[in-house]
Protein backbone atom coordinates (compact mmCIF):
# COMPACT_ATOMS: atom_id res chain seq x y z
CA UNK A 1 0.00 0.00 0.00
CA UNK A 2 1.38 3.41 -0.92
CA UNK A 3 1.96 6.04 1.73
CA UNK A 4 -1.35 7.59 2.70
CA UNK A 5 -2.07 10.80 4.55
CA UNK A 6 -4.40 10.76 7.61
CA UNK A 7 -7.41 11.95 5.56
CA UNK A 8 -6.93 9.00 3.19
CA UNK A 9 -6.39 6.59 6.08
CA UNK A 10 -9.70 7.74 7.61
CA UNK A 11 -11.45 6.52 4.46
CA UNK A 12 -10.31 2.91 4.94
CA UNK A 13 -13.03 0.40 5.88
CA UNK A 14 -12.58 0.62 9.65
CA UNK A 15 -14.99 -1.38 11.84
CA UNK A 16 -16.88 1.47 13.49
CA UNK A 17 -19.00 0.84 16.56
CA UNK A 18 -21.56 3.35 17.74
CA UNK A 19 -22.69 5.83 18.55
CA UNK A 20 -23.82 3.91 21.60
CA UNK A 21 -25.44 5.32 24.72
CA UNK A 22 -23.38 4.76 27.88
CA UNK A 23 -24.46 5.37 31.45
CA UNK A 24 -21.98 5.70 34.32
CA UNK A 25 -22.49 4.63 37.95
CA UNK A 26 -23.97 8.01 38.85
CA UNK A 27 -26.60 7.73 36.11
CA UNK A 28 -25.00 10.27 33.75
CA UNK A 29 -25.58 9.38 30.12
CA UNK A 30 -23.34 10.10 27.14
CA UNK A 31 -22.61 8.59 23.70
CA UNK A 32 -19.46 6.88 22.46
CA UNK A 33 -18.04 5.75 19.13
CA UNK A 34 -15.05 3.45 18.72
CA UNK A 35 -13.04 1.79 15.97
CA UNK A 36 -12.43 -1.93 16.63
CA UNK A 37 -8.98 -1.90 14.99
CA UNK A 38 -7.90 1.12 17.09
CA UNK A 39 -8.53 0.14 20.73
CA UNK A 40 -7.14 3.45 22.05
CA UNK A 41 -9.52 5.54 19.89
CA UNK A 42 -12.71 6.87 21.48
CA UNK A 43 -15.04 9.74 20.68
CA UNK A 44 -17.62 10.71 23.29
CA UNK A 45 -20.17 13.46 23.68
CA UNK A 46 -23.39 14.47 25.37
CA UNK A 47 -25.51 13.73 22.32
CA UNK A 48 -25.48 11.28 19.45
CA UNK A 49 -25.25 14.22 17.04
CA UNK A 50 -22.21 15.61 18.83
CA UNK A 51 -20.41 12.27 18.52
CA UNK A 52 -21.31 11.85 14.85
CA UNK A 53 -20.27 15.43 14.13
CA UNK A 54 -16.84 15.00 15.71
CA UNK A 55 -16.03 11.45 14.62
CA UNK A 56 -14.11 12.00 11.38
CA UNK A 57 -12.03 14.97 12.60
CA UNK A 58 -11.15 12.98 15.73
CA UNK A 59 -10.19 9.93 13.66
CA UNK A 60 -7.98 12.04 11.38
CA UNK A 61 -6.30 13.66 14.42
CA UNK A 62 -5.77 10.24 16.01
CA UNK A 63 -4.19 8.87 12.83
CA UNK A 64 -1.93 11.96 12.60
CA UNK A 65 -0.53 11.09 16.05
CA UNK A 66 1.26 8.00 14.70
CA UNK A 67 4.85 8.30 13.56
CA UNK A 68 5.52 7.38 9.92
CA UNK A 69 5.91 3.62 9.57
CA UNK A 70 4.31 2.97 12.96
CA UNK A 71 0.63 2.84 12.00
CA UNK A 72 -1.59 0.13 13.47
CA UNK A 73 -2.62 -2.76 11.21
CA UNK A 74 -4.83 -1.25 8.53
CA UNK A 75 -8.13 -2.79 7.44
CA UNK A 76 -8.46 -4.17 3.94
CA UNK A 77 -11.39 -3.93 1.60
CA UNK A 78 -13.29 -1.24 -0.25
CA UNK A 79 -13.13 2.35 1.03
CA UNK A 80 -15.51 3.35 3.80
CA UNK A 81 -18.89 4.77 2.84
CA UNK A 82 -19.65 8.20 4.25
CA UNK A 83 -22.93 10.04 4.45
CA UNK A 84 -23.57 13.76 4.61
CA UNK A 85 -24.83 15.30 7.82
CA UNK A 86 -26.45 18.69 7.94
CA UNK A 87 -25.08 20.72 10.85
CA UNK A 88 -27.17 21.01 14.02
CA UNK A 89 -29.63 23.89 13.96
CA UNK A 90 -31.17 25.78 16.85
CA UNK A 91 -32.87 23.23 19.08
CA UNK A 92 -31.98 20.29 16.80
CA UNK A 93 -29.24 17.75 16.47
CA UNK A 94 -27.27 16.90 13.37
CA UNK A 95 -29.37 14.99 10.87
CA UNK A 96 -28.81 13.11 7.65
CA UNK A 97 -28.71 15.47 4.72
CA UNK A 98 -30.77 14.57 1.73
CA UNK A 99 -34.10 15.62 0.29
CA UNK A 100 -34.97 17.35 3.54
CA UNK A 101 -31.60 19.01 4.21
CA UNK A 102 -31.65 22.61 5.27
CA UNK A 103 -30.85 24.93 2.38
CA UNK A 104 -27.50 26.62 2.86
CA UNK A 105 -26.28 24.08 5.42
CA UNK A 106 -22.59 23.26 5.23
CA UNK A 107 -22.37 19.47 5.13
CA UNK A 108 -19.85 17.43 7.06
CA UNK A 109 -19.10 13.74 6.88
CA UNK A 110 -19.88 11.03 9.36
CA UNK A 111 -19.13 7.40 8.93
CA UNK A 112 -21.74 4.82 8.22
CA UNK A 113 -21.69 2.66 11.32
CA UNK A 114 -21.15 -1.07 11.01
CA UNK A 115 -22.60 -2.14 14.33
Amino acid sequence: MRDMNPEELAMLPWSIVGPRPVQDREGNRHFEMRVKELPDFLVSGKTEAEVLWGFKPALVAFLKSFLPGQLPPLPEGPPARWVLLAPPGPGTGAHLAGDHATTGATPVFASVVVE
